[in-house]
């Protein structure tokens, strides 16, 4: 079963001195993580999952609560998760997204019957339809 829950790591502190919260992925005993945008100033700052401690807090709270929502019903929607480690969970959550922007910027296309209309001659065309009409019957 496959969990996801807010975190930041203390070991990957920003140059700066400041914190990348990041939503786990724990499946199969195994843990991969997901940056986010949202960033805290010190450790004390994230307690329990939760922004605390800042002025934005409950803004920066609805923000990671709506991503680990989005996260979590990509998550759900993925068929037999058992046959996938952590890394390819995360990629498919990460890339449904991608995907699903794609298919909305440009209009299906037919590559595949296109490329072969240009390597194939006329006669080799006619050759395989009367051999598909042959075929057939």
């Amino acid at each position: 079963m496959a969990t996801l829950k807010l975190t930041i790591l203390k070991a990957k502190k920003l140059k700066d001195g400041r914190h990348r919260i990041r939503i786990a992925l724990c499946h199969r005993q195994e843990t991969c993580y997901i940056i986010t945008r949202f960033s805290i100033d010190n450790e004390s700052q994230f307690k329990n999952g939760q922004v605390v401690k800042r002025a934005d807090a409950s803004v920066l709270n609805t923000k990671l609560r709506s991503l680990l929502n989005l996260y979590q019903e990509r998550l759900d929607k993925i068929e037999s998760k058992s046959l996938y480690n952590c890394t390819q969970l995360k990629n498919l959550i990460l890339r449904e997204y991608d995907n699903i922007n794609k298919s909305l910027e440009r209009p299906p296309t037919i590559e595949a019957d296109s490329f072969l209309l240009k390597d194939l001659s006329l006669s080799t065309i006619f050759k395989t339809s009367s051999f598909i009409f042959i075929a057939l019957f």
